[in-house]
């Protein structure tokens, strides 16, 4: 009886680790079986396309509140009378969201256990402001000058500067992005390949490896 129970657990022990190898193997052919970086980032592409339902990954966002101030100067008289200075300002509650196209380049390279994909660059949709807490303010005015034209002027204008906000700050979430890029990964090649110990490194389009 003795025997027989050694010998049982000798055949279930073998055979686990001959599932699991098995298994092992099977993640490297299907792997392998990918002839190119174009076709592996192809499969992805249309992975990511599928599961987010447009071109693009959304993988970042960031709220901050912004400070814009506008300074008007004016002359009349031929600039001969300098009238006194208006300055405006703008409290902006915004959220940024930072996404890369999935119709621009990725470059996928794998070599032994090191999965490396060059993403490409940054880009952010249209920031989202909170109008219920958005502030307009006349900091400095005078009655010998239209203050309401000059917070229309800064009005105005306010998009095109959340626009380049939005540009500067995406310094602030490039490594939040890049292990939202590495994780989003590794999902698709459990999913499509099977569990497996891959090292992943993100690379920036700007960024030298």
């Amino acid at each position: 009886m003795l025997k027989y129970l050694i010998s049982l657990s000798i055949f279930l022990v073998l055979g686990t680790s001959l599932y699991l190898f098995k298994d092992e193997i099977f993640f490297l052919q299907k792997i392998t079986e990918i002839q190119s970086a174009e076709e592996l980032s192809g499969k992805f592409i249309s992975y990511a396309t599928k599961l987010e339902g447009a071109q693009r990954l959304q993988l970042a966002s960031l709220k901050q509140t912004e400070i814009f101030e506008k300074i008007s100067k004016k002359k009349v008289l031929w600039d001969r009378l300098k009238l006194p200075d208006v300055v405006v300002r703008a409290e902006v509650p915004v959220e940024y969201f930072y996404y890369l196209d999935l119709n621009d380049r990725w470059e996928f390279t794998l070599k032994d256990n090191v999965l490396r994909v060059r993403i490409p660059p940054i880009k952010n949709l249209t920031p989202a402001l909170n109008l219920d807490e958005l502030k307009f303010s006349v900091e400095q005015g005078s009655f010998l000058r239209n203050e309401k034209q000059v917070l229309e002027e800064l009005r105005q204008t306010l998009m095109g500067l959340l626009n380049d906000k939005a540009r500067e700050n995406q310094i602030l979430i490039r490594e939040v992005l890049k292990k939202n890029a590495e994780a989003f990964i590794r999902n698709w090649l459990i999913r499509d390949y099977g569990e497996r110990e891959l090292i992943i490194q993100i690379i920036l389009a700007d960024e030298e490896v």
